[in-house]
C-alpha cells in the first residue's frame, strides 16, 4: 500500500475557473486511491475488536445473536464506515494547503489517530453490547455492573476523576 508517487496531482495554486473542477477531481481521486485500500484494514481492526469481545464474553454473548442484535451490529458497522469517510475532507483540505508536499506524513497521522479513536469507540460499544459491563449514564459517569453476582438493583459508581 505504498503511496504511488508517479500519480501525484498537480499543485493547486492559481488554478483558473475551468481548471478548478479538474483539480478537485484529481485531488479527490488521489484521496480515494489512498484511503479506500486502508478502509479494509480499518474494518478488519474493528471486526477483530468485536470478535475478541464476543469470545471473551462467551457464553453470555450468545444472547446477542438475535435478529435485533445482528441489525444493531450492522448499523454500527455502517456508522463506523460513514465516520471513516470524514477523512476525505481532511485529506483534500491538506492537499489544498501549504502542507501538500508532506501529505504522506499527514495521511499517516490522520490514519493513526482515526484508527485509535475508532478502536477505542469500538471497544466501549462491544464491551457494552456483549457484557453490559460498562455504560455511560446520562450524567456522564461510568457505571460498572458485575455479572458474576447479583446486586439487587444496586449500581456501583466509579468516577475516574
Amino acid at each position: 500500500m505504498a503511496d504511488d508517487q508517479s500519480r501525484v496531482p498537480r499543485e493547486p495554486a492559481r488554478a483558473g475557473a475551468g481548471e478548478v473542477f479538474s483539480l478537485v477531481h484529481e485531488l479527490t481521486t488521489d484521496a480515494l486511491r489512498y484511503w479506500e485500500l486502508r478502509r479494509i484494514l480499518y474494518n478488519l481492526l474493528l471486526a477483530a475488536i468485536v470478535v475478541a469481545h464476543f469470545v471473551a464474553a462467551w457464553p453470555g454473548s450468545r444472547t446477542t445473536g438475535t435478529f435485533d442484535g445482528v441489525l444493531g451490529l450492522f448499523l454500527l458497522t455502517v456508522l463506523a464506515n460513514v465516520a471513516y469517510s470524514v477523512v476525505y475532507i481532511a485529506d483534500v483540505f491538506i492537499q489544498f494547503s501549504g502542507f501538500r508536499a508532506s501529505r504522506l506524513v499527514w495521511r499517516r497521522i490522520l490514519m493513526l489517530i482515526g484508527f485509535v479513536f475508532a478502536a477505542i469507540l469500538t471497544h466501549f460499544f462491544a464491551s457494552g453490547i456483549f457484557t453490559g459491563s460498562a455504560r455511560l449514564n446520562p450524567i456522564g459517569h461510568i457505571t460498572h455492573h458485575s455479572s458474576s453476582r447479583p446486586t439487587a438493583g444496586i449500581t456501583h459508581d466509579v468516577r475516574p476523576w
